[in-house]
């Protein structure tokens, strides 16, 4: 920062990212952006939105944007030539999504206004890491550079356990027909009221690699998409979150002979109703209730007690979706 001028520069995302639609707000508030912001030669985009606009002869446009998505040499020329002192040729952050940023301070009638806080809070929405699909016989599991985008629950998890910094499992460690049978049930098409249709089990969300194993911090994506883990021989395998036609049925396992379940389970984990929450985009990335699901004569068989689970699907960001996964996430 010098007088009345802020740069900063965002690691938004340890891998390279696609791109795409690209959508940013300044402090929750969607900025309507003029320029290229993939051009770290150019101007950069600028926010148009009046309250970042001074209105003078020229305008003095008060924030404006860069975003490097994996294979910028430098930083903008812009903030180069701005802040040599702060920023050096070399701060490349090659091979991470990177967000520069320039803001000015503007005239101290509207600052508080115009800027929430200090420094102002910036959200990014865009297509982020490229993902390997098996299934594409056109991409290679070794070269990211043929992966294209893409929320499948199924293949974000694969990417996660391939490409993260702590523990990478390599592919035979991987039961790869699984993970194909998921991403195909993940990606089905499931009718809408409204007439519409979306996919089965998109996910997004962000891991802390830091904040422990591997197979402990995937488990909400895995979650999400009310799927499961298991192994086969002894490799990593992925279980659906769909209606699976057993292999071996008890009457064909028992030969004719009775069969005596006699299962105890301690009361406070047995529930008559699941509540599901989801992360929603429209509110400002917050907890949102998708509502709770009864199981039919639960309350009555446990003596007329209601005792409700609650599931956060931590990686769920449709209230449809949240409120289609209520059966199965209290399993």
């Amino acid at each position: 920062m010098r007088g009345q001028r802020l740069w900063v520069g965002w690691i938004l995302n340890s891998r390279p990212s696609v791109g795409g639609p690209v959508s940013i707000w300044i402090d929750k508030r969607k900025v309507t952006l003029s320029g290229d912001l993939f051009d770290f030669a150019g101007d950069g985009a600028i926010a148009t939105n009046p309250v970042w606009v001074r209105d003078e002869l020229p305008p003095e446009y008060l924030a404006r944007f860069w975003i490097g998505l994996g294979g910028q040499t430098a930083p903008p020329d812009w903030i180069l030539d701005a802040a040599p002192e702060f920023f050096l040729p070399t701060d490349r952050l090659q091979g991470r999504t990177v967000l520069w940023a320039e803001f000015r301070s503007g005239g101290e009638r509207k600052r508080a206004k115009r800027w929430r806080n200090i420094p102002p809070r910036v959200q990014v929405e865009m297509n982020w890491s490229a993902v390997w699909d098996p299934r594409d016989a056109g991409q290679d599991p070794e070269a990211p550079e043929s992966w294209t985008f893409s929320r499948n629950a199924s293949l974000c998890t694969l990417d996660a356990l391939r490409n993260n910094p702590v523990a990478r499992y390599r592919l035979r460690h991987l039961h790869l027909p699984s993970w194909v049978d998921k991403a195909d049930v993940d990606g089905q098409l499931v009718a809408l009221r409204d007439g519409g249709t979306q996919e089965r089990y998109p996910i997004g969300g962000v891991i802390d690699w830091s904040a422990g194993e591997v197979e402990r911090l995937i488990e909400p994506m895995v979650l999400a998409s009310l799927g499961g883990l298991t192994r086969v021989g002894g490799r990593l395998a992925a279980i659906p979150g769909a209606w699976q036609e057993p292999e071996v049925t008890l009457s064909r396992a028992l030969k004719g002979q009775d069969l005596v379940i006699d299962g105890h389970q301690p009361g406070d984990q047995m529930y008559s109703s699941v509540r599901t929450t989801y992360i929603e985009p429209a509110q400002d990335w917050q907890e949102a209730d998708a509502g709770v699901c009864e199981i039919p004569g639960a309350a009555a068989e446990d003596g007329g007690l209601p005792r409700e689970k609650k599931v956060h699907l931590e990686f769920c960001n449709d209230g449809v979706q949240g409120q289609r996964s209520r059966p199965g996430a209290g399993a």
